[in-house]
């Protein structure tokens, strides 16, 4: 039977070869396989907007997320890819050849057709969100030990989510972020059904408040630890099994930049003998009827917090 946290866990891992050759045995996923095997294998360009500037800066990332996560190339090529597209099309100078730099001519260019940029890596790798615009609200906020108002960042008209989102074909990808003045983003059309369920209120909301706390706290605490601690407090609050399942799912301690990944690899690590009385265990059923146990482990692991984390920057 198919399993969407399988399927969920390749992708968060970044591993697109592992989730399309798991769908590729279910009748149910015939039609995603086909259109993966379209977009990955046989290059059949996506349109992502009317606009041919927007959709020319759609296409070049979409090429780089074909040889990252299909193809397998490594970090240093698919930045160079990057560079020397954007450079012909931007008709930059030889000594401008410096990501960064470019990015800043491409965040200007998307910013000049009336849209929002936002850029740099996310998990390890590039990929941008673009969209069109951004409504601010207050929500009070609830964590461990504290409470606080928060402006949250509602955006809308989005024609790129970074890599996650086009990988898993738009089944799979963050719903917001915190930036570095501690303002909440909320990509609403993720949460169009839910604002009043558990996926807005804890899974962002709290999850990106964290962030917020954490960052204005310690500036220079590592991005790993940062994702450690938000999904310590996604499982204080949670209110199913189903947001441990996804950290199950997704632990990976193959790629320390991989925040997310290896960043459930270490609470999966930590949380385990205080769940199971065993150091691993990967078999959903076994925590059936835990939750309240999983939530009492959480909240220790979070106020022992930094322990556990030793030598895993």
């Amino acid at each position: 039977m198919y399993d969407y946290r399988v399927y969920f866990g390749y992708i968060v891992q970044g591993n697109l070869r592992a989730a399309v050759d798991y769908i590729k045995g279910f009748r149910s996923q015939r039609r995603c396989y086909k259109r993966c095997m379209d977009i990955f294998e046989n290059r059949k360009p996506i349109k992502h907007s009317k606009n041919p500037v927007l959709n020319e800066v759609c296409t070049v990332f979409d090429e780089y997320y074909r040889r990252m996560f299909w193809l397998g190339e490594d970090v240093n090529s698919g930045e160079k890819y990057l560079c020397d597209s954007f450079t012909k099309r931007l008709n930059l100078a030889p000594d401008e050849l410096d990501w960064e730099k470019v990015e800043e001519r491409v965040k200007a260019l998307v910013e000049a057709q009336g849209y929002h940029y936002l850029g740099g890596r996310t998990q390890g790798y590039y990929g941008p969100y673009i969209w069109k615009t951004t409504k601010r609200k207050t929500y009070t906020v609830q964590l461990p030990h504290t409470s606080a108002q928060h402006s949250v960042n509602m955006l809308t008209g989005f024609i790129s989510s970074s890599w996650m989102r086009h990988i898993s074909l738009g089944r799979a990808g963050t719903g917001g972020w915190a930036d570095e003045d501690g303002t909440l983003c909320c990509i609403k059309k993720q949460y169009m059904r839910s604002m009043l369920t558990s996926k807005f209120k804890v899974d962002l909301l709290k999850h990106e408040a964290q962030h917020a706390v954490d960052r204005r706290q310690n500036p220079d605490m590592p991005t790993t630890h940062l994702e450690y601690k938000a999904k310590l407090v996604q499982l204080i609050y949670a209110t199913s099994l189903r947001t441990f399942w996804g950290f199950l799912s997704e632990a990976d301690a193959k790629n320390p930049e991989n925040s997310h990944s290896y960043a459930s690899y270490m609470l999966i690590r930590n949380i385990m003998p205080l769940v199971l009385d065993k150091p691993v265990a990967t078999d959903y059923k076994l925590f059936k009827g835990k939750l309240k146990k999983i939530r009492a482990a959480a909240l220790k692991l979070y106020d022992d917090y930094p322990k556990g984390t030793e030598n895993n920057d």
